[in-house]
């Protein structure tokens, strides 16, 4: 296929502009007999003018970037993941940062932090979900199970998704600690006696 000219619309910009000259439009004619077109260029032109400018606008939409919901670990066992999708196939990179908000759980004591966390699909080669994946830490203390949420920001050539965030939850499988008491003696003339209480390990619970 024989190109004439090649128009190129910027990321983040909805129209771009080329410039035709009636040459080129009988040069197309020959070479390619799409009428429509020729008729639309030709229709363009001023009878004094031997060039036109025709802007083409781009109304397709961004893609969304959205995550996985429904993400429970478990602590000692699991490494974390969260799935970043893509709404649609996009002519352009597309990228989008992460971050972590606390809460029950926090980092770095139950979790990696988000530093610097961002997950690219390259155009025309990336599928359209890509994982991220983050450490749960065993901290070998027995606790609730815990959440905390990532959320989703600063895309580029996208927009975000109404799933722009989503709650992570880490179980716990350590042991309950176990409680024990020293033997005490009581004499009856005193009636004050001291009793230790021993916890092995230190709970969070």
């Amino acid at each position: 296929m024989q190109t004439i000219d090649t128009l190129t619309i910027l990321a983040g910009h909805s129209s771009g502009t080329i410039t035709i000259n009636y040459q080129t439009i009988v040069f197309m004619r020959v070479m390619k007999p799409l009428k429509w077109l020729y008729q639309m260029l030709l229709n363009a032109l001023s009878a004094t003018d031997n060039s036109s400018t025709i802007t083409i606008n781009e109304d397709e939409p961004f893609p969304e970037v959205t995550l996985s919901q429904s993400n429970s670990f478990v602590e000692g066992i699991d490494n974390g993941t969260v799935t970043v999708h893509l709404s649609q196939a996009s002519a352009f990179d597309v990228s989008v940062d992460l971050s972590a908000v606390a809460g029950t759980a926090s980092s770095p004591l139950d979790f990696t932090q988000f530093d610097n966390a961002t997950v690219t699909f390259v155009a025309n080669v990336d599928p359209l979900s890509k994982d991220y994946d983050f450490l749960i830490s065993d901290d070998n203390v027995p606790e609730y199970t815990e959440n905390f949420d990532i959320i989703l920001s600063n895309p580029q050539n996208a927009s975000l998704g109404s799933a722009a965030s989503t709650t992570i939850q880490i179980t716990d499988t350590d042991v309950d600690p176990t409680i024990s008491i020293t033997d005490g003696t009581i004499t009856e003339a005193n009636a004050n006696s001291t009793l230790t209480i021993h916890c092995l390990r230190h709970p969070e619970k």
